[in-house]
């Protein structure tokens, strides 16, 4: 959840460095704004960068990027929502993590995945991956001064 955080702090860090001044910036900077609007903004605006701009291989670095971001984002949610049970039986050592369900059939409700800590430590690490990736894919795309 730390990590996921700082990747939104970041987000909002570059739509600011970039395109300070622009009033849905602005709205997208409120707190209470949800990250996947300031995704969808920001993907909004590489799309709209003109295909002689951006060579192939920074698109692709692009898209790759937004994949992940989403994925997280998907994830961050289901691990807000949903349920964490901390597995102690013997041999054991982990989490189980269930999804947030309201189905009545308590077998459906109650799936939990494994998540051991080290998994849930890599996790992390592909986040803070994902925010070192961004100043570098957002430099070759507006390589310019902050726009206005």
């Amino acid at each position: 959840m730390e990590a996921y955080g700082w990747l939104d702090v970041h987000v909002g860090l570059r739509l600011k460095k970039h395109f300070n001044g622009d009033p849905e910036v602005n709205a997208l900077l409120n707190p209470k704004s949800p990250m996947k609007l300031r995704l969808d903004y920001l993907n909004k605006l590489v799309q709209n960068t003109s295909a002689d701009d951006i060579l192939s291989s920074t698109k692709s670095d692009w898209l790759a990027w937004i994949t992940q971001a989403e994925e997280i984002r998907t994830l961050r949610n289901d691990y807000a929502h949903g349920r964490w049970i901390f597995n102690d039986e013997p041999g054991q050592k982990n989490f189980r993590f269930a999804r947030l369900s309201w189905n009545e059939d308590s077998k459906q409700t109650d799936t939990p995945l494994a998540a051991s800590p080290a998994e849930i430590d890599a996790r992390s690490a592909d986040i803070w991956k994902l925010i070192r990736a961004l100043d570098g894919v957002m430099h070759r795309i507006f390589p310019s001064s902050p726009k206005k």
